[in-house]
């Protein structure tokens, strides 16, 4: 793995993170922490400045204390990889989360999901994408997960039309501007034409 991220095909170191959802226990959590804090020091020991794709989730139950973003984003700062681009995929946290991201971290971007249409996600992620400067923007299909909504079977890559349809409406832009703005900020994050 250390000789793949000097590979020209390599755009990105992709998906590192911490999973509260499916790591309920002190023990997995400590266990993601760990391989997570591998991963950071391979990059930082090998010199790779590939852009980091980051999967951060939180547990879905409302009692549980921690939140994966600062805890992640602790980690990102003591291996002093803040100033790496980084791609937040699946960006499902608050707008006080992106704040605390996006201060902290100067090459930064959001990647959105259909999680924009869900009912209980909405109103927390419709402000971080009202909020967010524009150069921060990312649409994702996340397929075969993040469905659209009362959508039958498994996600596909060509449902991100809507995240961009529900990004412009909420930015009060036209789509082919939202488009050609999240083109942009692609091409910039990953070095791509």
């Amino acid at each position: 793995m250390e000789n793949h991220p000097h590979q020209k095909s390599c755009v990105g170191i992709s998906e590192i993170g911490q999973d509260y959802h499916h790591a309920q226990s002190s023990s997995k959590r400590e266990n993601q922490r760990w391989n997570f804090m591998s991963i950071l020091e391979m990059m930082k020991s090998t010199g790779t400045r590939k852009p980091i794709v980051l999967h951060l989730r939180n547990s879905q139950n409302t009692d549980d204390p921690d939140n994966v973003f600062p805890h992640a984003l602790h980690l990102i700062r003591y291996k002093q990889l803040d100033s790496h681009k980084i791609h937040l995929h699946c960006f499902s946290g608050t707008k006080s989360d992106a704040e605390v991201w996006f201060k902290a971290c100067h090459n930064i971007k959001f990647g959105f999901t259909c999680t924009l249409l869900y009912k209980d996600t909405r109103k927390s992620l419709h402000e971080v994408v009202k909020w967010l400067p524009p150069s921060c923007l990312l649409a994702e299909s996340d397929a075969p997960y993040m469905k659209p909504p009362n959508m039958a079977g498994p996600n596909h890559p060509w449902n991100v039309h809507q995240v961009l349809d529900e990004m412009a409406s909420l930015r009060g832009w036209s789509l082919p501007r939202l488009y050609d703005q999240v083109l942009w900020n692609t091409q910039q994050l990953y070095n791509i034409r």
